[in-house]
């Protein structure tokens, strides 16, 4: 995701594909098929967000976090940072809701 700050098509894919490794590093069959099987609608909500301000910054920061305690196999840092991730996206759709 971050060699792709410049394009927000690639960034898109490469945050789904993001998503899908996270649910499959989890061992959570049922997680990995729904973002591979709602994946078109994730892309078009992350097409969405990722043109508010910073938000792609943003991505990147808290995944690399998330990334981090999973590798470290540090589940209540992988938590803490999926809830933070999680906050951050319904603080961004609030705003987008409050923009229509």
């Amino acid at each position: 995701m971050e060699a792709t700050l410049d394009d927000d098509e690639a960034f898109g894919d490469a945050d789904v594909a993001f998503h899908i490794a996270v649910a499959r590093a989890g061992h959570n069959d049922l997680l990995e098929q729904f973002y591979y099987l709602a994946r078109k609608l994730l892309a078009a909500t992350i097409g969405e967000l990722i043109r508010l301000p910073r938000v792609q910054e943003e991505a990147v920061v808290i995944q690399r976090q998330l990334a981090r305690a999973i590798t470290a196999g540090d589940a209540t840092g992988a938590r803490r940072a999926a809830l933070d991730h999680m906050e951050i996206i319904e603080r961004l759709l609030d705003q987008t809701e409050k923009k229509e």
